[in-house]
Order: structure tokens, then C-alpha cells, then sequence
């Protein structure tokens, strides 16, 4: 299969948009059940702190995802292993 097939390209789209929709569903009950168990001092913080955290995990991933697609194509010259 090639790197960059349209199978490929439609499988990342979904993915994508998977990943959209559960930042979404996230960013909306998290704020939610902190209010519904009764938000404790500071609570703000670890709120944002978990949004922080959310996307750290989005952006690792589109690193991984970044560096695959650099060794797929055989580096672009960059000095990356790989390729075919």
C-alpha cells in the first residue's frame, strides 16, 4: 500500500475527525462534573491543566503521525531513514 493512497488519506480524515469530536465531548463534561461533584478551590487550575494535557497528547500524536509520514517518503532529504 502507498504512503500516501487515497485509502490513506480518507482513514486520517476520519481519524481527524474522531479526534475533533472527542476534544469536543471533552471540553464540554469535564467542566460539568466539576461543577456537579462541587469545584474545589484551585479547581480552575486543574481544569486547565487537563485541557494543557489534552492537547500535549493531540500534538505528540501529530508529531508521530509528522515523522512517519517524513520517513514514508524517504526523508525528503533530510537526513530521515527509510523509504522505499
Amino acid at each position: 500500500m502507498a504512503c500516501f493512497s487515497p485509502i490513506w488519506f480518507q482513514s486520517f480524515l476520519v481519524w481527524l475527525a474522531i479526534v475533533v469530536f472527542l476534544v469536543a465531548c471533552i471540553k464540554l463534561v469535564v467542566p460539568y462534573l466539576a461543577t456537579l461533584f462541587g469545584q474545589p478551590p484551585g479547581g480552575g487550575i486543574i481544569l486547565t491543566l487537563l485541557g494543557y494535557l489534552m492537547w500535549l497528547v493531540i500534538i505528540i500524536a501529530i508529531i508521530y503521525a509528522a515523522f512517519g509520514l517524513f520517513a514514508c517518503v524517504g526523508g525528503l532529504g533530510l537526513g530521515f531513514p527509510g523509504g522505499r
